[in-house]
Parts: structure tokens; sequence; C-alpha cells
């Protein structure tokens, strides 16, 4: 979003609240275009300060070959919740296996991470599996779903489900949560924004650094669905299925007591690592729900780490929760100095990969399958739809932000307003 950003009137109950966010101004030009700088700072005036902004600018092939065979993918999520929930409808496990779509075939569905540091395969703390096992497996590959119970607090209907593996012998928790009826899109519920999230993170960290759980679409035909909710009806125009989002479910989490210590980010290396990284992705994907429960830490005090697993309400949108502290401002004090040069590699064409995150075909049986993302149906929309396909990603204007304040941190660090370390 360019130029000031006016957020709608929203009725909760019987209370109004009117909030406007205005982008402040650093109108340099570059190339004859306005170049917007975005506040990092909530004390920041909203005049801004009229200064050089940097645009994004390419890499040469050689610095972009070197680290294209990095390949990530994303998992984890919730804590367990406090207290059972009541019993769920009782059914024998339902097999959920994918049929072959009609055009194209399904293939793994996967978003070559751009930039981040070179290949890695070590495991991210928590993760169940590594981000890239858990990408293919949510995306393409048939499970039996052995357990439902709820996913603990949130309005969306969220679940936990357990799905076995047959072929491979083992088991994999994940958070499940049906898209919106109709629109397949909310500002409180957004998968697009999910899956988005998940992504932003791979353009400057490495797998086991990541902090958003790996998500993936994927949609349960309703003879498998009723162990979930037998009441339920399909979602997506002529589908014979539930369409929602999975996450990689986290281990050993917990809600932090304090998440933000000045003290211990001065002298704490471990601490100030991932809280850097915390603060950048945020920063970047203008998470706007800082509500308790959406941001976890690892329960080893010794290996802190910090994950952001609740993001459907980012990118800017035009409704957010108003009434607590948000991290789509910087906050901390400094950022690591490889972080900042793997964002000064970033070119247009690796952000306009986004513009498609997640693409599903239906067959015959009115089933929708993952296949590789093709060309984007309407970059102004993040959910676009023809006959038989239905696309997510994020929309030009939401790329356009992005893009802007990946600039602006660059623009204060090299300004020396943000520290590196």
């Amino acid at each position: 979003m360019k130029g000031a950003q006016v957020l709608f009137r929203i009725s909760l109950l019987a209370t109004a609240v009117i909030t406007t966010a205005t982008i402040s101004g650093c109108a340099a030009q570059a190339g004859g275009k306005r170049v917007v700088r975005i506040p990092l700072y909530a004390h920041e005036d909203a005049a801004g300060s009229d200064g050089q902004c940097p645009v994004l600018k390419a890499r040469e092939e050689a610095a972009r070959a070197e680290l294209a065979a990095a390949t990530a993918a994303q998992p984890s999520l919730e804590p367990e919740p406090a207290a059972e929930p009541a019993a769920q409808p009782t059914a024998e496990p339902v097999a959920v296996a994918l049929a072959e779509p009609v055009v194209p075939e399904p293939r793994p569905v996967r978003l070559e991470p751009m930039p981040p540091p070179a290949a890695s395969r070590a495991m991210p703390a928590n993760w169940p599996l590594h981000p890239s096992e858990i990408e293919g497996r949510l995306a393409n590959e048939g499970f039996v779903l052995t357990e439902v119970k709820s996913a603990g607090g949130g309005v969306t209907g969220a679940s936990r489900l357990t799905l076995a593996f047959p072929e491979r012998g083992d088991e994999l928790k994940v958070k499940w949560k049906p898209v919106p009826e109709f629109t397949a899109d909310e500002s409180n519920n957004s998968a697009r924004a999910e899956m988005g999230a998940y992504e932003v993170q791979k353009l400057f960290l490495a797998p086991e650094d990541y902090q958003v759980p790996t998500a993936a679409m994927r949609c349960m035909p309703m003879d498998a669905y009723v162990k979930i909710d037998h009441r339920a009806v399909p979602n997506v125009y002529r589908a014979n299925c539930i369409l929602g989002m999975m996450a990689a479910w986290l281990n050993d989490v917990t809600v932090p007591e304090t998440l933000w210590d000045p003290d211990r980010f001065a002298s704490d290396a471990v601490y100030a690592h991932h809280m850097s990284d915390f603060n950048v992705l945020t920063y970047l994907i203008g998470h706007r729900d800082g509500r308790d429960g959406n941001f976890l830490i690892g329960k080893d005090p010794e290996t802190f780490q910090v994950f952001a697993i609740d993001n459907g309400i980012a990118f800017e949108p035009a409704v957010w929760n108003y009434f607590v502290i948000n991290w789509n401002e910087m906050r901390i004090p400094a950022v690591r100095s490889d972080t900042v040069e793997r964002l000064r590699r970033l070119t247009r064409a690796d952000l306009d990969r986004f513009g498609v995150l997640s693409e599903l075909h239906r067959d015959g049986e009115g089933l929708f399958h993952p296949v590789v993302p093709g060309a984007n149906m309407g970059p102004e929309r993040g959910v676009r739809r023809s006959d038989g396909v239905i696309q997510f990603g994020l929309s030009s204007d939401e790329l356009d932000n992005l893009a802007e304040r990946i600039a602006a941190l660059i623009d204060n660090v090299d300004r020396g307003e943000i520290d590196t370390f």
C-alpha cells in the first residue's frame, strides 16, 4: 500500500473504533518513481523525514545461483491445549488418499526458497520433521486421520489432527483450519497470509532458524471429514471436499511470560539472534495480531527460539487487532548483518513468486488437488478462481508493500537508525 492507509470502522459488540495508520513519506525519487518509506518505529513522526530510500537491486546471477540450491520448508504449531475438549464424534479412522487429478497430474508443490543461506538439512528447533519433508507430505501424500482435538484458543474453528502415514509407519500432528465459505479468505482467517509468512521467512532465514510453521492447502473428502465435523458441507463451489490449511504442530513450546526483554537482548547472544529474526519477519509481513498465544517460545531456556504460529492478520490488512501491542514495527535496536545482506540481494522477481503460493485443480469427483502453480490468474487479487481451478497468493499491492518494507529496513540500517551485529 502506498500513501496513507485508512483503516475501516470496526464495530465489535457495542464498541466502535476508528483507526488511521499513516505511512510516512521519504519522498525520494528513484528513476522518476516515488519511493515510499514506511515508518519503522511506533514513535516516528507521521510526517517522516525526506531522504534517499533505496530500491531493491538485482545481484549477480552467480550470487543467486550459489544460494538457489537451498530448499526449505516449515512446520510447527501451537502448544498442547490446557484441557481436553468435548469428545469428538466416534468413527473408525478414515483413509484420505487423493485421487489422480484430471489435469495436470499432481506433483510436489514446493516454492524454491530464494537466497536464504546455503542449503541446510539441519532440523529447526521444536520441528517434528525437516520443513522440506513436511511440505511434501502436507501437499501430496495420502494419510489416515486417526485423532481430532481442539487446537485450543481462537475463533476460526481450528483443530489439531493426527495424521498417520501407513507407508512410512509414522504420524504427524498438524493444525487444521478450513477456509471461510464463499470467500476462502478473510482478515482473521487468511490461509494465503499464513503461507505468505512461511515463504517470506525463506528470504533471509536458514531452515534451522525458521519461525513460521510449514503450511499447505488441502481439500479433505467429505467421507473423511465426518470425523472432524459430521455436519460440514463443502465450502468451495462445486466441490466434494472441505478446503483448508494444514500447518505443522510444534513440539515442546509454550507461551512466553515476557517475549521482549531489552536487557536480555543486550547480554544474551542467542536471544538477540532469534528476536532479531523474529522482528524482521513480523515487520516485513506487517503482522498485526500480537495476542498472547500467537507467538510461542521453545521450552528449553538455553536454546531460546521464538515462533510466529498465527499469521492470519498479516500483510497490512484493512482490519487488525487494535487492542494489543503489534509487531508490524521494528522494536528491537539491532539486526543481524547477514540478514541485511541477504535482503540486499533480492530482486522484485524474487518477491513476485509469492503472487502464487498455492494452486489446486478439481478432478472429476469434485476433489481439489494441489498442483505446481501456474501463471498468476489475477495479480490484483489474493484469491483467484476459474472453472475447476482455485489459486491463492499475495496481491500486487501486498507485494508492493513488502518491497517497500525491505527497502525501508535497508535504508534505516544504512542511515544508522538500526544497528547491526
